[in-house]
């Protein structure tokens, strides 16, 4: 019940900025007790959870629970303290991985589009 009322409160109790149909909400920690709770209560609003991972084995779990698709923190390695910003390479390294992230999210976002396409009637 905690870890309901909890993910309730951080993703409904924030007025305009509140989760709503349509929005994309990545949920890190998916597999975790908040994060498995947020996960439900975004597809309960109509939202697009996408679940941050540690490991594989809990992808099929999380989209049991609605996720729309799962990336794996450890498919990445820009996390972490930023380079200092006269840290030329350092940055374009750090800002590669930061894209990559972001493509991640728009690749589930693209798989999810197509396949609500082939459902679709008409």
């Amino acid at each position: 019940m905690l870890v309901g009322a909890t993910a309730y409160r951080m993703l409904c109790a924030w007025g305009e900025h509140s989760v709503r149909r349509d929005d994309v909400v990545l949920i890190w920690g998916g597999a975790g007790g908040l994060g498995s709770m947020a996960i439900q209560i975004c597809r309960a609003f109509g939202a697009t959870p996408i679940a941050v991972i540690s490991s594989e084995d809990k992808r099929a779990y999380c989209e049991s629970l609605g996720a729309r698709g799962c990336i794996n923190r450890n498919d990445f390695d820009h996390w972490g303290m930023l380079p200092h910003w006269k840290d030329n390479a350092g940055y374009a390294a750090w800002l590669k991985g930061v894209r990559k992230f972001g493509a991640a999210i728009w690749d589930i976002l693209a798989r999810n589009a197509a396949a609500h396409r082939l459902r679709a009637p008409g």
